[in-house]
């Protein structure tokens, strides 16, 4: 039987909570209840749990406090953090400390449901996919500053564990992993990303349902990498005549009608001296890596990712997809779909 905590100073917060553990999970033992953060640590000191749901704005010691002297002890242990307050150094502190989930009351019951299975399933199903060298990869990508090396490494994860799973609680614990890095890699970068995009960062990993919608997880976690590099591309990290923020600015706006003048502006260069560069680089002028990179990229996710044809070409900047389809063929052979067929047989 799994054992299970409450902390709440409110009564009838606790007594929903227990009706919720106790009607709706019969493996779970529900073996103590605190009011304060002083008697939370005191019996934390004497048991171990398996799951710790506690409110962060409780008498005496608070909530996460709390929190931090139970990881110190019991590092595996699950948590999940309630409050009434969406300040932001809450949800950031609590990615710190690696709480698994960070919930805004007033919280419907469905959701503390779903919260604590997938806990649970992460707990039951403990083997470790993707592998953790899929993980560090992801944030080594980030951290050297390399978009394309991330948007692939992120795929591949993916790949990793719709190949070896299907039960659904064990992906939403995976992919709340992912994005768990994504964010503490950002964190120790020291990016100063703005709120929005601080906020972005934390709440997607609460709002990655369905977890079997492949695309949707896809886009969703991409959407934390892209306001990384956002902010990276905005920042002073990169000198701007480098030929590395040229290659990372191209790669992050690959979904727009970007030209050789909209990257020769944003590296403060001339496009004259760009169309050089790049063709000493590259060893290929700019439109023919262009046109090769967003075929290269389609080939990739129609390979290897579920995503809808049509989501493929307008990722890609094609607003037609019949237009997408014809380029396609040009460069391949075959059709988007004959190609994914052809993958799927090989």
């Amino acid at each position: 039987m799994a054992k299970v905590l409450i902390v709440e100073d409110e009564e009838i917060e606790r007594i929903v909570l227990r009706k919720i553990i106790v009607e709706n999970f019969h493996d779970i033992e529900l073996v103590a209840e605190a009011v304060n953060g002083t008697d939370a640590i005191a019996i934390i000191d004497e048991n171990a749990f398996d799951l710790v749901i506690l409110d962060i704005n409780i008498p005496g010691i608070n909530g996460l406090d709390v929190c931090e002297a139970l990881k110190t002890k019991y590092p595996d242990t699950g948590v999940v953090i309630t409050t009434a307050y969406s300040k932001f150094e809450f949800a950031f502190r609590a990615i710190k400390i690696k709480v698994n989930d960070y919930l805004l009351k007033p919280v419907r019951p469905q959701k503390i449901i779903d919260c604590v299975n997938s806990i649970m399933n992460d707990r039951r199903n403990s083997a470790p996919a993707p592998s953790d060298q899929y993980l560090e990869k992801l944030s080594m990508h980030i951290r050297e500053y390399s978009y394309r090396d991330t948007v692939k490494c992120l795929r591949d994860t993916l790949v990793e564990i719709y190949e070896r799973y299907t039960d659904l609680g064990t992906i939403s614990s995976i992919v709340s992993r992912i994005a768990n890095k994504i964010a503490e890699t950002a964190m120790l970068m020291g990016l100063d990303i703005e709120t929005k995009h601080q906020y972005q960062i934390y709440y997607l990993k609460q709002r990655l349902a369905p977890y079997d919608n492949r695309s949707d997880i896809y886009f969703k976690l991409l959407s934390m990498v892209n306001a990384i590099f956002d902010e990276l591309l905005r920042s002073s990290k990169f000198n701007k005549n480098d030929f590395k923020f040229i290659i990372n600015y191209i790669e992050r706006n690959i979904g727009q009608n970007i030209t050789l003048n909209d990257v020769a502006s944003q590296a403060n260069i001339s496009t004259y001296y760009l169309s050089k560069l790049f063709k000493r680089e590259m060893g290929v002028n700019f439109v023919a890596y262009l046109a090769d990179r967003r075929i290269e990229l389609a080939k990739d996710m129609l390979q290897r990712t579920e995503i809808p044809i049509m989501n493929i070409a307008m990722e890609l900047s094609f607003n037609e997809p019949n237009y997408f389809s014809r380029v396609f063929k040009k460069k391949t052979g075959f059709t988007p779909s004959e190609y994914r067929d052809r993958s799927r047989e090989i």
